[in-house]
């Protein structure tokens, strides 16, 4: 690789290649997947070397790999003003900056709950709503691409449009059932992570 310096100096190439004990490469699309994110630092592990595949993404997890997917972690701090947010919260500074980007919103209570566990179809509608609003990708109200899941009748009218952009896109990775309501997994959500990382890329 050829790089264009202009100031003299010692330079070096870091390799930040990260593996972990539960993911092996029998598992193609979710060792790729978890490994470029983690390399990139958009995906951390649950604890050193464990990445938590089968583990369910909470609504704070979800937000830091948002914000960072979207390289938004900078920030400083402002527009926090969720009653159960505080700046001592791990997440503070991506809830901050997914607020100030309307990438995940909060309760009309005004809570963020960033313990609640995310959904299948709330995690496909935010990617979605990324696409949309980010990568410029039209939606539809024509849902019968959908019929190949056998339960589609259960996803939610609101996430129906963005479900359907991600099946178009050959996004999903479910088979005949969707189970929207059902908890998203640190696994799955690296894949659909993944997928929309390549298209900004």
């Amino acid at each position: 690789m050829k790089f264009p310096i202009r100031k003299s100096g010692n330079y070096y190439l870091k390799n930040n290649k990260r593996e972990f004990e539960d993911i092996n490469e029998s598992d193609k699309d979710l060792y790729k997947a978890v490994s470029v994110l983690a390399s990139k630092n958009i995906l951390n592990g649950k604890t050193e070397g464990i990445y938590g595949v089968d583990d369910t993404v909470t609504r704070g997890e979800a937000i830091t790999m948002f914000s960072k997917l979207l390289n938004l972690e900078n920030t400083d701090g402002d527009d926090v003003d969720f009653d159960d947010v505080s700046n001592s919260d791990w997440y503070y500074y991506y809830v901050s900056e997914g607020k100030k980007n309307n990438i995940l919103k909060g309760y009309d209570d005004n809570t963020f709950r960033a313990n609640n566990i995310m959904t299948r179809q709330e995690f496909v509608g935010v990617l979605g709503q990324i696409m949309e609003n980010r990568l410029g990708y039209a939606v539809s109200e024509d849902y019968s691409n959908l019929s190949v899941y056998e339960d589609n009748r259960e996803i939610a009218l609101w996430a129906k449009k963005y479900v359907s952009l991600l099946e178009k896109e050959n996004m999903n990775i479910w088979d005949k059932l969707y189970e929207p309501k059902k908890p998203i997994t640190r696994g799955e959500a690296a894949i659909l992570l993944y997928r929309t990382y390549m298209l900004i890329e």
